[in-house]
Parts: C-alpha cells; sequence; structure tokens
C-alpha cells in the first residue's frame, strides 16, 4: 500500500521537474540573442503574402535567427502569428527570440529619420530627400510646380514653404509624404506665429512674414542679431529703400549658369541692389527663431548692419557710422588674410 501512494507522487515529480526544465529551456531561447551577428544591425523585410514559416526559416538562412524550431514553438504558444504586420524589421546583436517576436507582432517596424536643415533652399531639401533609400521616390523628374499640385499647393511656389526639422519614417514611405507632413507642419507653425505677432507690423500677408523670416535665417548666425536684422529689413521697407541683402543675390546667382548670370542678375527678382521691395519667394527654410524674429522684430531705427568676423552683426542708424564700421571691418579681414598669407 505504501508503494502504490508513493507512486503517483513520484511521477508528479518527475513530470514536474521535466516541465520546468522544458519551461528553462525555452526561457533560455526566448530571452537569448536570436543570432550571433557581429554587426551593429541586419534587416529584413516581411512582406504582406509571406507565411511566418517561411520568414523563419528565411531568417534561419541568412543567419539570423539560430534556433527556428524554438520560434515556432512561441508562435504555436502564443497562436498569434497571422497577426503578424508587414514591413521592415532589424535585429541587433542583443535582440533576443521574444523580443524579435514581439516587434512583429506589435508593428514595430525599423525607423528612420530624415533632417531638412534651416537655411536649407528647394533644391537642397530634393537632394535630402533623393539619398534617402528607404524612401520610394515619387517626385522624379517633375517640376515645382508639379510637385506642388501634388501636395495640396498648387498655386504657390515651393520655396521656404517646408519646415526645417527632422522626420521619421518607414521602409517604402514615399518621398511625396514627407515634403506633405513638412509643408503642413510649416503652414502651422507660420499660423501660430503669426496669431501671436506683435501689432502694427507692415506685412500684408503671413506669407511676407514668411519671405522676411528666409532673409532673416540666410544672414543671422546668432539668435540675439535676427530680431535686429528683422527691424532694420522692416525700416527699409517702410522707407521704400532697397534692402541690399547679398544673400539674394546669391540666391539669384544659384537659379543661372555662368554664362547667364550677368544679364539674369539685372532682371532677378531677387536682385535687392536693384529692385525695391522684397524678394517674390522666401530664399531658404526659416527655423522658429527666425519666424519669430520677423513677428516680434527689435524696436531701434537701425537701417544697416555688416557682419563681423566672428558672425555677430553691427547695426547702425546712420550711413556714415555704417561705412565706418564696413571700412574697419574690410581693414580687419584683410589684415587677416595678410597673416594667414604669412603662416
Amino acid at each position: 500500500m505504501m508503494l502504490q501512494k508513493r507512486y503517483p507522487i513520484t511521477t508528479l515529480i518527475v513530470v514536474s521537474l521535466f516541465l520546468i526544465g522544458l519551461c528553462s529551456l525555452l526561457y533560455g531561447f526566448v530571452l537569448a540573442p536570436v543570432s550571433k551577428i557581429n554587426d551593429l544591425k541586419q534587416c529584413f523585410i516581411f512582406k504582406k503574402k509571406q507565411s511566418f514559416r517561411q520568414l523563419i526559416w528565411d531568417l534561419h538562412r541568412r543567419g539570423l535567427l539560430q534556433h527556428p524550431q524554438a520560434f515556432l514553438i512561441l508562435s504555436r504558444l502564443r497562436g498569434q502569428s497571422h497577426h503578424l504586420q508587414a514591413g521592415q524589421y532589424c535585429i541587433t546583436p542583443d535582440t533576443s527570440l521574444w523580443q524579435l517576436y514581439s516587434n512583429l507582432m506589435q508593428g514595430r517596424t525599423h525607423v528612420y529619420k530624415i533632417t531638412f536643415i534651416e537655411g536649407n533652399d528647394f533644391s537642397q531639401v530634393l537632394q535630402i530627400l533623393f539619398g534617402a533609400h528607404a524612401l520610394q521616390h515619387r517626385i522624379g523628374m517633375q517640376s515645382e510646380p508639379q510637385v506642388m499640385r501634388r501636395i495640396g499647393h498648387p498655386q504657390g511656389a515651393a520655396e521656404g514653404m517646408f519646415f526645417p526639422t527632422t522626420y521619421y519614417f518607414h521602409w517604402q514611405d514615399t518621398d511625396l509624404s514627407i515634403l506633405k507632413r513638412a509643408y503642413h507642419l510649416m503652414r502651422q507653425r507660420i499660423a501660430i506665429a503669426w496669431a501671436k505677432r506683435r501689432h502694427h507690423l507692415p506685412y500684408h500677408s503671413p506669407y511676407e512674414a514668411l519671405i522676411v523670416a528666409s532673409l532673416i535665417e540666410k544672414e543671422a548666425k546668432f539668435d540675439e542679431d535676427r530680431p535686429k536684422i528683422a527691424r532694420v529689413i522692416l525700416n527699409r521697407l517702410q522707407k521704400g529703400m532697397r534692402l541690399q541683402i547679398d544673400s539674394t543675390v546669391m540666391y539669384a546667382l544659384h537659379q543661372k549658369n555662368r554664362k547667364q548670370r550677368a544679364d539674369f542678375l539685372s532682371r532677378s527678382p531677387y536682385n535687392t541692389y536693384k529692385r525695391t521691395g522684397l524678394p517674390v519667394t522666401p530664399i531658404a527654410m526659416p527655423g522658429v527663431a527666425s519666424i519669430d524674429a520677423a513677428l516680434h522684430p527689435a524696436h531701434t531705427n537701425d537701417l544697416y548692419y555688416v557682419v563681423r568676423e566672428d558672425g555677430h552683426h553691427i547695426f547702425s542708424e546712420r550711413f556714415l557710422a555704417h561705412k565706418k564700421a564696413s571700412e574697419h571691418y574690410r581693414k580687419r579681414m584683410a589684415r587677416l588674410r595678410k597673416m594667414r598669407r604669412k603662416r
């Protein structure tokens, strides 16, 4: 009788130990790295029509999955393999089997980023987009008006209409989707800033403020100079003076090849040395600081400024003071060039 009573208990203990061992083994597989890759990151594509079993054996053949059977067992225990989401996923040396499975289940696909830089023009934005290989390129050789129509802005120029910041995207998102986001973010930022603008500014529209912000972006290196440059621009506009901003001339020259430059520059609507008023469009993407400066200019009577060698500006109300500051700067730069040549 005593032996009969002990037998079931012994069997239960053996079975329990076996199950504990099996669970420990599976637990070890689940938490262990899925592969022995030495690279920082390896990515793969899980396609919409691909089965989970096909994915597992493809990863195993590529050396990205050490224990395919453990992955299959995990999927069967969870019973959710049919919910896996298509996209691009990445494995790092410390990615565990459980992390990979969770990423697939929750659609945590690899995230890319692209950055539009303050002061860049539209041609530079396109170059950045063309260089992003994970994007689907829909822009191709389309003209600027065609691109603007496709993002919902059919009647305007592209220059300055995209907000400079970092945008995150997934594999095979389109370049047009990035532009749409940047366009709507710029409209949003301008609308918010316009609603909070200082009273009695001479702008007729938010677009004019955007143009001035782009001039500030190209002219200023330090934030403390931006409101002062904004005020110089507005003071000159109110007095009917030409802006005479070098950045607008450089932008105009950038639009044409060398053989056409001389003739084009004399007629260019961006040549603020020859034409009164603002350029017809922005000349770059302004950031928040330049937008705020355009709508909150300093309280000065300055009409001139000249840049110093450290990037700061000297501001003047009178032309004679400006001329003196300019001559001092030129002499200073000439001395520095002479010293460099001697070295």
